[in-house]
């Protein structure tokens, strides 16, 4: 029997589970990097929602529906004996969740980077792989030592990672997993923690509403846009006004468009590698 501190307390699990239901992306993709094959995922109803090399890897499933609000019976179904859900998302369902499996609360949604470290190792140490997850940790920060030597791009320019939507861009700020990542990159941030409070939260979490008349304030020298398919009519919106033509990341070619499933929902190791295979490979001016 294992006992794992989290958001809830303390849980007592199982040695050696195997079967185990994930609530959120970054959870899906921890326990892939423990080997093992959730048996079941809330993937907002589709297996399309998840990144390309983490479907790859996933294997068959039971869908539980939406992170926000996973079907209960979907996750009994399963028969898992390990639930990992959101502190966030999914606090007032725990005894529900609880009454079906064993259940661990852990930060995704409002996670940062920093605490996915620590998360993995506690989803580690839940599946009775604690010492893998130690060396896996240790090994991807040595990799993150070694990134000055491979990114070519200048990462002191002031950076915006957003996601579009059709009103606004949504900021991940330095309290976000992809903002907090690209700080430990060594990217200068467009908006640091002091003036965070400028802009209106996302979702009660560590995204910022940011209008065309602020991000024209704010002008940044590259914007990464993390874009998925049903975000490219915002996209295209964006592309046509006049801020978007105005800002200099615009106008020294510094704006990159990347996988939003990716880059913002996933928020896991395996993805922060691919995410610093692309970083490696931006292009400028």
């Amino acid at each position: 029997m294992v006992e794992v501190k989290n958001e809830a307390g303390i849980t007592k699990i199982a040695d050696n589970v195997d079967r185990v239901a994930a609530l959120e992306y970054s959870f899906v993709d921890d326990l892939l990097a423990l080997g093992i094959k959730p048996a079941a995922i809330a993937d907002d109803g589709s297996k399309e929602n998840l990144f390309e090399a983490m479907r790859d890897k996933v294997g068959d499933y039971i869908s539980v529906g939406h992170r926000s609000n996973p079907d209960l019976e979907r996750i009994k179904d399963a028969e898992p004996q390990l639930i990992i859900a959101d502190g966030q998302r999914h606090h007032e369902i725990y005894r529900d969740l609880q009454k079906i499996a064993p259940t661990i609360l852990l930060e995704s949604f409002e996670g940062n980077y920093k605490e996915s470290l620590k998360i993995f190792e506690t989803i580690g140490k839940a599946v009775s792989k604690e010492q893998l997850a130690k060396r896996y940790v240790a090994i991807f920060q040595q990799k993150i030592n070694q990134i000055d030597e491979k990114v070519t791009i200048d990462t002191n320019l002031s950076t915006l990672a957003a996601v579009v939507t059709d009103d606004y861009i949504v900021g991940h700020d330095s309290n976000s997993f992809v903002g907090q990542f690209l700080k430990r990159l060594g990217f200068k941030a467009a908006i640091t923690q002091a003036d965070s409070n400028k802009y209106p939260e996302y979702k009660n979490g560590p995204y910022l509403k940011v209008t065309d008349e602020q991000l024209l304030e704010l002008n940044p020298e590259r914007l990464i846009l993390m874009v998925d398919k049903k975000d490219e009519p915002a996209l295209e919106k964006l592309r046509q006004s006049e801020v978007y033509n105005t800002i200099n990341a615009k106008k020294n070619n510094r704006i990159h468009i990347v996988n939003r499933e990716l880059w913002a929902k996933t928020r896991g190791l395996i993805a922060a590698e691919y995410i610093i295979d692309e970083i490696v490979n931006f292009k400028e001016g």
